[in-house]
């Protein structure tokens, strides 16, 4: 993860040298992602090569301490790596090309793969354990006497689905559950709870649709808070060639996992509902937020998942919580909007605007 997020780089010889990525910071799989380098000179600047590359990798981290020891788990999968060679100029050590003072302009473009990458993430970053998916454009000018500079663009990838072409995720899903009070000697219930959800697939923005019912005709407690939540998991996992003790040294061979819990969304139906009664909540509306992130399972080390989950809690005893997984995947963006600019040139093409000074 040592790539940085500046697009813009300045030398003694150059006014700068800038990384710009068309139109927009956000992308879909398959699409073109086009930018443009600009190398400004302030005198004459001799140069190898200027190339541009596309990258892409997941990274988690996390420490555990048991006694005396402490075991840092780690994990890292790549996802893109493509390059485009902007300017090459010969092929002995003395070669080189000379950019004149001046304004220099080197378009390019990459077209992202189509599938199987995953959504751009962060969770926990710049903290003890955290995870992050990222990807990013970098350019380099190789000059003549072998000095490298580069600058970083980061992007912004969001993994898509058309949801109506599985018909088997837009059936209804239930669950339910019984649970009995005790307290002291006392034992009373059940008290029975129902969910069923409308499909188990959605796009950011949807409304869930929720059915609810609890029953606690048996009970002899009223239960407290009756809640609707969104909830993610999100699972950081680590391997056995990526884990060691950090005072022993020693490696483990099994596949380690760390979860976190958090709840993107809570809607309260009830205070409390009364012993003995049965009450039902019909298609009530759950809001997913636009910004959220989408699922990913398409990633070895890190997992992000959602669930509907109904929270009953009771006084005298734990609560109730019963889950219904969920998927969650944006839009395909629609054919009819606009194509990244770049369609004129390849990534060889070059202008030049000298003396502007």
């Amino acid at each position: 993860m040592d790539a940085g997020i500046e697009n813009e780089l300045k030398h003694e010889s150059l006014r700068n040298l800038q990384l710009i990525i068309n139109d927009r910071q956000v992308f879909q799989p398959g699409e073109k992602l086009t930018g443009v380098v600009q190398l400004s000179t302030t005198k004459v600047l001799h140069a190898r090569r200027l190339f541009v590359k596309i990258c892409g990798q997941a990274y988690v981290k996390w420490t555990e301490s048991r006694q005396l020891e402490t075991t840092e788990f780690v994990n890292c999968e790549n996802y893109l790596n493509d390059s485009r060679v902007l300017l090459e100029f010969g092929v002995n050590n003395n070669d080189f090309e000379t950019l004149l003072p001046g304004n220099n302009q080197f378009p390019f473009n990459f077209v992202i793969p189509p599938s199987h990458l995953p959504s751009s993430f962060y969770h926990g970053w710049h903290k003890k354990d955290y995870a992050a998916i990222r990807y990013w454009i970098s350019a380099s000018i190789c000059l003549s006497n072998n000095e490298e500079l580069t600058v970083t663009q980061e992007f912004y990838l969001k993994e898509t689905a058309d949801l109506t072409k599985a018909s088997h995720l837009q059936e209804p899903k239930t669950v339910s559950a019984e649970e009995y009070i005790t307290w002291c000697c006392f034992k009373t219930g059940p008290v029975t709870t129902n969910m069923e959800i409308n499909r188990s697939a959605y796009h950011p923005g949807d409304d869930i649709l929720i059915t609810v019912s609890i029953n606690s005709a048996l009970s002899s407690f009223n239960t407290g808070k009756v809640e609707l939540q969104l909830v993610q998991r999100v699972n950081y996992v680590a391997n056995s060639d990526y884990t060691a003790d950090i005072c022993s040294g020693t490696s483990h061979e099994d596949i380690l996992e760390r979860e976190h819990w958090s709840m993107e969304k809570n809607l309260l139906l009830s205070a409390s509902v009364a012993s003995r009664r049965e009450i039902n909540w019909d298609n009530v509306r759950l809001k997913i937020p636009k910004a959220i992130v989408p699922t990913i399972s398409c990633s070895k080390c890190i997992q992000l998942s959602y669930f509907v989950q109904l929270r009953v809690s009771f006084r005298v005893t734990e609560d109730c919580i019963i889950r219904i997984p969920i998927i969650i995947i944006c839009k395909p963006r629609d054919n009819s909007f606009h194509e990244t600019r770049t369609e004129s040139g390849d990534e060889s093409s070059r202008t030049q605007d000298t003396n502007v000074e």
